[in-house]
């Protein structure tokens, strides 16, 4: 895209591209992360058999990652094969997080630098000093 500015005038913003929130998530994310937090009691087994069922009845091709927080202040990654792969609608996001909890699902960015554009050719917001190069 592109911003015009005219002394005297608004500025004036040319899309050369633009996304709705859903597609922009799934344009600009490798996967998603589900975090959870698992103890070795029934309640987290339960957890785990509800999340199963979610991802078996919301199968499709994006990949998903487990980050299990475990006890002993223990972490593991784990990433499933495509088998497990879901399709991340908002109704599989919302019974995702009914179950783990509110942000347990997270998009993992391809890239930290989503323009397309070289960096120098982008104006970024700076809370304190307005746009800047």
């Amino acid at each position: 895209g592109e911003v015009r500015l005219e002394e005297g005038r608004d500025p004036v913003i040319f899309l050369s591209e633009a996304f709705s929130l859903e597609d922009a998530e799934m344009a600009f994310s490798s996967g998603l992360r589900l975090h959870c937090q698992v103890d070795n009691n029934q309640l987290s087994a339960d957890k785990m058999n509800r999340l199963r069922d979610v991802l078996t009845q919301y199968s499709g091709g994006y990949p998903i990652t487990f980050e299990l927080d475990l006890p002993g202040n223990k972490r593991a990654l784990f990433e499933p094969d495509q088998s497990w792969h879901i399709n991340p609608s908002f109704e599989c996001l919302s019974a995702i997080e009914a179950i783990w909890g509110h942000n347990s699902v997270k998009y993992a960015l391809k890239n930290k630098d989503v323009f397309a554009d070289p960096k120098r050719n982008r104006r970024r917001y700076a809370p304190t000093h307005g746009f800047s190069d």
